[in-house]
């Protein structure tokens, strides 16, 4: 019994792990609440804190595309609002999920301009979203609210007893 048992385990190791998916369905809405600077009531009074959500909507919207929706809010309240579409790529055996180039992507394209280049992964915990600085352009995002590298938990969805904030302009 004991060399079968080697044996199995010798050609699990050398041929990698069989049929285990590693991360849970990437699609819903979700929320992360953080504190931003805000400008005090008068013109001398110190900055204070207040409490604002960011959220991150993804949904299928073909086998193989998702049309998403980020909403990022910084200091002082100034806001950046990316929304597209992404589709499934493979990247060192992850699955990853790419900005798709739309018109305002060409145009910057036409005018020199670096593209946006913007991946979704969906990890065990975590949505983890990686930006270059011309997504921050693209998506003519606020000073102080760029999209660089965000990652939301996948425990922070929006409550489901109220209507999500994701997809509210569609």
């Amino acid at each position: 019994m004991r060399f079968p048992l080697t044996l199995l385990v010798a050609s699990t190791l050398a041929m990698g792990s069989i049929g285990i998916a590693t991360a849970a369905p990437i699609e819903g809405c979700y929320v992360q609440t953080h504190d931003i600077s805000v400008r005090g009531d008068t013109p001398t009074a110190p900055d204070e804190l207040a409490s604002v959500v960011d959220h991150f909507g993804i949904r299928g919207d073909s086998d193989s595309t998702y049309e998403f929706d980020l909403l990022v809010v910084g200091d002082y309240g100034h806001v950046c609002q990316a929304t597209g579409r992404l589709e499934t790529t493979r990247k060192e055996k992850r699955e990853v999920l790419t900005l798709l180039q739309d018109e305002d992507a060409e145009a910057m394209r036409e005018r020199g301009a670096p593209l946006c280049k913007l991946t979704v992964e969906g990890k065990a915990r975590t949505i983890d979203i990686h930006a270059n600085e011309a997504c921050n352009d693209q998506f003519a995002c606020g000073v102080r609210a760029g999209i660089h590298d965000r990652s939301f938990r996948r425990s922070g969805t929006a409550p489901k007893k109220s209507k999500p904030p994701c997809f509210q302009s569609s």
